[in-house]
């Protein structure tokens, strides 16, 4: 399966001007730029679709509830790029139900409305952090679930939370894929003695 994303979307629709931090910019008007989004999206999907190299899904934005502080310098700084996209809109966070949903319409609108999208693509699963954003999102949006598994401890914690997410969207209703796991992120409580791939292993089973 092949899943295309963004890290941050163009600097012209950030409200940062910037790869860094922040969220979708506003119009003149005050209002997100969500059809803008869209377009954006848009075009990216037709220029797969013209070298006949469609994925299989769309996640509109890569851990959307994510903005890291820029670096000031050094060889990571694409790593830290990022778009926050909030499980609902704020007066300074757009919302990912309304991006998400300006973007299938502009598929649907551009005849690529049988593209299957996957989401919400969180860095991590603890304290219901999918489903807090699944919760804001109409039925049907939202064709299987992708999450990472950062914060969480894989061979404890991680093991509930994996289970909880399971009895929220069984499998066969809404498939589940882990998209994302570094085994070696500092963000991980892990023992140094355990390979990363023994982790990585134990979090598959």
């Amino acid at each position: 399966r092949v899943m295309l994303t963004t890290w941050p979307p163009p600097e012209s629709l950030k409200s940062t001007t910037s790869p860094y931090q922040g969220t979708l910019a506003k119009t003149a008007g005050g209002q997100y730029r969500y059809a803008d989004y869209a377009a954006w999206w848009t075009r990216a999907l037709q220029f797969y679709q013209n070298n006949s190299v469609l994925p299989d899904y769309v996640s509109i934005q890569n851990e959307c509830d994510f903005t890291p502080t820029p670096p000031s310098s050094g060889p990571i700084a694409a790593y830290l790029a990022g778009c926050y996209l909030n499980a609902t809109e704020t007066t300074t966070k757009a919302g990912y139900p309304q991006a998400l949903a300006a973007v299938r319409s502009a598929f649907s609108a551009a005849g690529l409305g049988s593209m299957k999208m996957i989401g919400p693509d969180t860095t991590a699963i603890g304290g219901d952090k999918v489903k807090n954003y699944l919760d804001n999102i109409p039925s049907g949006q939202i064709d299987a679930i992708a999450h990472h598994l950062y914060h969480d401890s894989p061979g404890s914690t991680g093991i509930a939370d994996l289970s909880r997410l399971q009895s929220q969207y069984p499998n066969w209703v809404m498939p589940k894929f882990m998209t994302e796991l570094n085994p070696h992120d500092t963000y991980e409580d892990w023992d140094p003695a355990q390979p990363g791939w023994m982790q990585l292993a134990v979090t598959m089973h």
